[in-house]
């Protein structure tokens, strides 16, 4: 085996360039790495004092078989901002359209996001997704960006990470001041409280909202709903179709559906004579 600094072509060990570590050739474009001073430079494999232009200085020590003290800087390929490189190709080529700045293809290698779009989950997106709720980047830090972060576990979509930030809730929850409650199913003449709990409604009601008799939001097949009001009859001036109570037409007194034709008596003074509708 040929000592470091050299390399061996079956025969004989042989020296490498002078600023080479260690190599596979004796020509300057051979290294594998570099004397203390020089960085590899990727795609070229010469040892140079500088990175050329369009390159970087990459700090992070190398796995190479060299002293400890040599430190595997490289300099690496850098596409300008908006573009990433493609190693297969070795060119440069358009980040996602969500991305500033990426490492690689798709919205998924972003590392910076494009105006306009939040990360979530190390994705640009336009607009949060279900279970996450956007922020804003703080004053104090120059470098953060817009972000989409998760909600708490209870919420299906909120404003905040916390359980008090709900806007919506899962199947079998009820949202209430910003946190979602187990629901609990409340039967026919029943209705639930803040605290989740099932009442009793007003007798006239069959579905309710609350314990008065004018919550009610469904009557049983004898009454009509009119105004939150179970009724045995609609009121003069209104009609019944759908189990609800609606105003008849302004010029009838009483009627038998919507619209002046279905009049069965007219306001008085609004009789048209030998003509069934009212003026």
């Amino acid at each position: 085996e040929c000592p470091w600094g050299s390399w061996s072509d079956r025969r004989r060990c042989k020296r490498c360039f002078s600023s080479c570590a260690s190599c596979s050739g004796s020509r300057s474009d051979q290294c594998t790495s570099c004397q203390p001073g020089h960085h590899l430079t990727e795609g070229t494999n010469t040892c140079t004092a500088s990175c050329g232009e369009n390159y970087f200085l990459d700090h992070v020590p190398h796995a190479l078989s060299a002293p400890s003290s040599l430190q595997g800087n490289r300099c690496q390929r850098s596409c300008v901002e908006g573009l990433y490189h493609e190693s297969q190709g070795d060119k440069c080529k358009p980040c996602h359209k969500a991305c500033a700045t990426c490492a690689g293809a798709g919205a998924d290698a972003c590392s910076r996001c494009a105006e306009g779009f939040l990360m979530e989950e190390w994705r640009c997106v336009s607009s949060c997704s279900a279970g996450f709720y956007a922020t804003e980047p703080s004053p104090e830090k120059a470098d953060e960006h817009r972000m989409c972060r998760r909600c708490d576990a209870s919420c299906l979509t909120c404003v905040g990470p916390s359980w008090g930030n709900c806007t919506s809730c899962s199947s079998g929850h009820s949202l209430q001041k910003g946190v979602c409650v187990v629901t609990t199913e409340c039967t026919d003449g029943e209705y639930q409280d803040t605290d989740g709990a099932c009442l009793t409604c007003d007798a006239t009601c069959l579905k309710c909202k609350g314990p008065r008799s004018e919550d009610c939001i469904s009557c049983a097949s004898s009454r009509a709903l009119d105004g939150g009001h179970c009724m045995e009859a609609c009121a003069r001036g209104k009609f019944l179709s759908g189990g609800q109570c609606h105003l008849c037409d302004h010029t009838c007194a009483t009627c038998v559906d919507a619209g002046s034709a279905n009049c069965t008596s007219c306001d008085t003074g609004k009789e048209e004579t030998n003509n069934p509708r009212c003026v």
